[in-house]
């Protein structure tokens, strides 16, 4: 009777010494980036038949995916999860999932985390557009090709006290009442100054413009008429009731695409006020270099140039499980799905109940270290309570086999 009291103690040691394997595990990890701590389940041994249970055995070793919180670290490649979902990782062919989202730009462009697990999404084709099938996700240095000026947005005011000018001449200042300036890009990116020369007329609330990009003039013969009504609005350019204009098609510079400049004049006006250039906008951009990346919480990876232009690089995937204590774990904070896992589902953040991405920041391990502390003094216990137990049991063995004697 006594050995088997001495066996039940004896399943009460080893399941203390995996809760304590397991605390310390979770103590160990307390600072990893998105490690997840795990917690022991037993289950209590019994004969059929029998009146007196054999002790206790470990179930289950469950990890708790507890959000973790979140540290900033102003590193814009640093990306944490708020909500349900897994980075999506390949490691050399295998698919791999994690929390911990320690990434940065490898030298062949590629998004990686510290073990050279590359994070996955949809990229972009060579038009720049998301692409519908999953891959690794890279970041493209090259230039982006420029755009050439087709549409410019003017507001502005001509003083209607201005004196008529003299006959226009583009060489001569007197002949012109105010000089617009505005760069546009040509198909190459080149930059070409344009000038619109204002001129008022002996008309009342007429002012003709003179278009000119560097020395060559892409306005008709005689300027463009505006028209202006009594309080001061443009309501008519060469006679029609039309605020937006486009010049005939010219070729900016030798090996060049052919231009064809759009003007949307509508808020320009005609009040007592000093003539100038509110606002003016343009379509156009020169080639740009990458000079960094950002991710938005919706995943999508944006690099900036040096002519100011975002570009999306490619977005971002998160994959949640049905139960995700059932995925195995890997080491370094990765897992991989198992049957047990139960289906997966693989989208963007922010759809199908996934969580959405923080840039510049980690989530934090989920353990309380002071919750492991407790644990940790409450398996102590057990374990002395047990040897106690087996301590008692030889005893009373030894008091027997005195008996005997």
């Amino acid at each position: 009777m006594t050995l088997k009291v001495s066996n039940v103690a004896l399943t009460g040691l080893r399941a203390a010494a995996s809760r304590l394997a397991t605390t310390a595990n979770n103590v160990a990890n307390a600072s990893t980036s998105g490690f997840k701590r795990s917690e022991v389940n037993f289950g209590d041994l019994f004969t059929e038949g029998g009146t007196v249970g054999k002790g206790v055995t470990v179930t289950n070793i469950s990890q708790q995916f507890i959000q973790g919180s979140i540290t900033n670290t102003d590193n814009i490649m640093d990306l944490s999860i708020t909500g349900d979902g897994f980075f999506r990782l390949n490691d050399k062919g295998t698919t791999v999932y994690s929390r911990a989202g320690n990434f940065a730009v490898d030298r062949d462009g590629f998004i990686v985390n510290g073990q050279g697990q590359k994070l996955t999404g949809f990229p972009t084709d060579a038009t720049g557009e998301l692409t519908a099938g999953l891959a690794d996700i890279r970041v493209d240095e090259a230039n982006t090709p420029p755009k050439a000026t087709t549409f410019i947005d003017i507001s502005m005011n001509l003083d209607v006290s201005a004196e008529p000018s003299r006959e226009f001449n583009v060489n001569d200042p007197q002949s012109y009442t105010y000089a617009a300036r505005m760069p546009v890009i040509d198909s190459l990116g080149n930059s070409h100054l344009t000038n619109i020369y204002f001129r008022k007329e002996d008309a009342e609330n007429t002012w003709r413009a003179y278009t000119f990009v560097g020395d060559q003039e892409i306005s008709p013969e005689g300027g463009d008429m505006y028209e202006f009504d009594t309080t001061g609005q443009l309501t008519s350019i060469n006679g029609t009731d039309n605020t937006i204009i486009t010049q005939a098609s010219f070729i900016p510079a030798p090996g060049t695409e052919p231009m064809e400049l759009t003007f949307d004049l509508a808020k320009t006006t005609q009040y007592e006020e000093s003539t100038g250039v509110n606002e003016l906008t343009q379509n156009g951009f020169a080639a740009g270099r990458l000079t960094g990346v950002q991710v938005d919480e919706s995943g999508t990876i944006f690099g900036r140039y040096t002519n100011e232009q975002l570009a999306t690089l490619g977005q971002i995937t998160l994959t949640k499980f049905r139960s995700p204590q059932g995925l195995s774990q890997n080491g370094n904070t990765s897992w991989a799905e198992t049957l047990a896992s139960g289906e997966s589902i693989t989208d963007i953040p922010g759809s199908s109940s996934l969580g959405f991405i923080n840039p510049g920041t980690l989530e934090d391990s989920n353990v309380d270290i002071t919750e492991e502390l407790v644990s940790m003094i409450g398996t102590q216990r057990s374990y002395q309570a047990n040897s106690q137990v087996i301590s008692v049991a030889d005893q009373m063995t030894q008091t027997i086999m005195n008996i005997r004697r």
